[in-house]
């Protein structure tokens, strides 16, 4: 619900506007306005074999995500 409520990729002000939320002075400011990174944990515990593995794995995931979206920026991992 975190990721559906601030993620700017998708418009989900109809699944908000009949909940308290849509009451709150900051909702239209925070509806949609933000990059959400989305990580799916239990692919990142199966394919780690070790807690270095898994962290090793999540990060270079994260940095590709972030190479994609954001290109004019130098990411080192």
């Amino acid at each position: 619900m975190l990721a559906a409520y601030y993620d700017s990729k998708t418009d989900t002000e109809e699944l908000f506007q009949n909940l308290k939320i849509s009451k709150d002075p900051s909702y239209k400011t925070n509806l949609n306005s933000y990059n959400v990174l989305k990580i799916d944990v239990q692919f990142f515990l199966n394919q780690g074999k070790t807690v270095e593995g898994l962290l090793s794995l999540l990060t270079d995931c994260i940095v590709e995500e972030l190479k994609e979206e954001y290109p004019q920026v130098s990411f080192t991992n």
